[in-house]
């Protein structure tokens, strides 16, 4: 029997047992599109400029200043920075941000006014929700942008008062430092380059996340064959090693390939994720498929036993996952982590897959797909080596 006919024949036996081991659709497909799903659900509409902080306020003083806060807040919800909630009192505002309705509640105490008026300081209250610290510290910092705001204002009456001013003139004069425009004003730019929105972000990070997974179904069937004593019995038929070993691989690459192509379909068509052209997204996910078997088989080629390879390759996989990005940026933490995270396949994938998703094409992806080619060959080749090992008659 030739080699590459026994192999096909292995590739065929491997593939009807994982068609019926629903770990396989669990792993596969299931779990990641599923985890895919709640992140997009939760993190989508950052990414999309859709996230809004709750707000509320109590307005108990009713005055000038008081206005102008509750102004300024309004403005702020017009421009759907956050979502501003109108309450009756402190103990609605207090029920609210323990309920988890808004993130915090600013309380403008009776006498605010006049006090920020007469310059003896009036008080905010926040109320904060335990649960938002950081929607707490954003509506802290509009408080303190106002009082910083009424501190300026009340900083040139004082100094119009020192130069002779009558108190007659002092309403006036605080009227027209109130309308007094800055004079520093912000500018906000964008930098050159783009970002993938969050749903295409999760989407393909955890694919790719799970694509380690997946293809231990067929590189560990090397391994299993050997615990069970199938393994002798295979090599006492008329096959070569290098069918087995080829046979093996094949599967794995079928069930890498088959994993991929479902989770994009099922992404694209569910989460509304951007992948990119067909062409060069499947020549980067050959590729990936290529690597997680190259750094899977290389792994489970140091252990003795499947289970043990199975463990040890996993706990890579997740290390491996998360220093690459798959589940957060890693350009958002410290410098050492984004160049570490370029010694990982997955890196380089989410980058290649960033860049389809916003129009490139394949020459713009050829260094990624060098680069995830050369983990497939560097640690698949040690992998080879060691399975031949595993088939010596």
């Amino acid at each position: 029997m030739s080699t590459l006919r026994a192999a096909i024949i292995i590739v065929r036996k491997d593939l009807k047992q994982r068609i019926r081991d629903r770990s396989a659709y669990i792993i596969g497909v299931i779990a990641p599109l599923g985890l895919a799903l709640i992140l997009s659900n939760s993190f989508g509409g950052i990414g999309e400029g859709d996230f809004s902080i709750g707000v509320g306020v109590v307005d108990q003083d009713g005055g000038e200043v008081a206005a102008e806060f509750v102004g300024a807040l309004e403005d702020l919800d017009a421009e759907g920075v956050i979502n501003l909630t109108t309450m009756a009192d402190i103990d609605e505002a207090a029920t609210s941000a323990d309920d988890g309705d808004v993130a915090a509640a600013l309380v403008i105490e009776e006498g605010f006014s006049a006090a920020v008026t007469s310059g003896t300081g009036g008080a905010l209250t926040v109320i904060s929700n335990p649960n938002s610290p950081t929607g707490t510290e954003v509506v802290a910092a509009i408080a303190r942008g106002f009082g910083a705001s009424v501190d300026a204002t009340g900083a040139a009456i004082a100094t119009a008062v020192a130069l002779g001013a009558s108190p007659a003139e002092i309403p006036a004069l605080s009227e027209r430092a109130a309308q007094t425009t800055s004079p520093v004003e912000l500018a906000f730019g964008e930098a050159d380059g783009e970002a993938f929105d969050f749903t295409s972000y999760y989407a393909v990070g955890i694919s790719v996340f799970f694509l380690f997974f997946t293809v231990q179904f067929g590189v560990l069937g090397l391994i299993e064959e050997r615990d069970n004593g199938t393994l002798p019995r295979v090599l006492a038929a008329p096959i070569s090693p290098a069918a087995v070993i080829l046979g093996k691989i094949g599967a794995a690459f079928v069930l890498g390939i088959v994993s991929m192509t479902a989770l994009i379909i099922a992404t694209s068509v569910l989460l509304g994720a951007e992948w990119g052209s067909p062409l060069p997204v499947a020549i980067l996910t050959i590729a990936g498929v290529l690597a997680a078997m190259g750094i899977v088989s290389f792994v489970a080629g140091l252990v003795k036993t499947a289970q043990s390879a199975s463990s040890v390759s996993s706990l890579v996989a997740v290390v491996l996952g998360v220093l690459g990005g798959a589940f957060f940026p890693v350009t958002i933490g410290p410098k050492l982590l984004d160049v570490a995270s370029r010694l990982t396949p997955h890196r380089w994938l989410l980058d290649g897959y960033r860049d389809l998703s916003f129009g490139e094409g394949l020459g713009d992806i050829a260094v990624n797909i060098v680069a995830v080619l050369a983990f497939a060959v560097v640690a698949g080749g040690a992998g080879l080596v060691m399975s031949r090992r595993l088939v010596a008659r």
